[in-house]
């Protein structure tokens, strides 16, 4: 049995301007992510008293929100490159409602296949994610539990990938520091948490 319990980091100040991160820059975050990361913490340790692992997006935002959470499990995170968010290539930096209207347009038509110029699709995200979970999955070892602090897209397409559903995960929105819960035993897949916000 495995236990995948997906984090997103604390809030950024670029997530309350609206602007396009991506996985080689690193946004300041904002004055509620620490208290964010230490309520997740507080949470995770009172529930799951022992992880065998934290894997964390080498970004960051990703890597002070997971440096905070393995504190408590006197742990240190493993930075995974496959967890770094997607890259938005040309479009990094831009305010969501600057994107030119053509650009946000290809966008909305296939969410799932749309890279922007130099950048990532969400497809290529599920792929890499994929080596991520065929490398650490384990659908029949006992009682290991994992902690994965990384980003909405990457998230997202770890969802996908355990749960292989289709493009309607374009529309998940993952919460700062909330927490997402997957149980794997042998063949059985159990969400036992969605979206929490501690």
């Amino acid at each position: 049995m495995s236990i995948f319990i997906f984090v997103r980091h604390g809030e950024a100040i670029w997530n309350i301007e609206w602007r396009l991160m991506w996985c080689r820059i690193g946004s300041k975050l904002s004055d509620k992510w620490m208290l964010q990361a230490q309520k997740a913490s507080s949470y995770l340790k009172s529930v799951y008293p022992i992880v065998s692992k934290i894997f964390t997006s080498p970004v960051s935002r990703a890597t002070e929100t997971a440096d905070i959470i393995a504190w408590a499990y006197n742990l240190l995170p493993e930075q995974i490159e496959e967890l770094r968010e997607i890259d938005f290539g040309d479009m990094t930096g831009e305010l969501m409602s600057e994107i030119p209207k053509e650009i946000d347009e290809a966008y909305f038509k296939n969410p799932y296949e749309h890279a922007h110029t130099h950048g990532e699709s969400l497809k290529d995200v599920q792929m890499r994610t994929w080596l991520f979970l065929k490398k650490y999955a384990s659908w029949t070892q006992d009682d290991e539990v994992f902690i994965v602090v990384t980003h909405d897209n990457v998230i997202r397409s770890l969802v996908w990938n355990i749960r292989w559903l289709t493009r309607e995960i374009c529309s998940l929105k993952v919460d700062h520091a909330s927490i997402i819960v997957y149980e794997i035993k042998n063949d059985w897949i159990t969400c036992l948490d969605f979206n929490k916000k501690i």
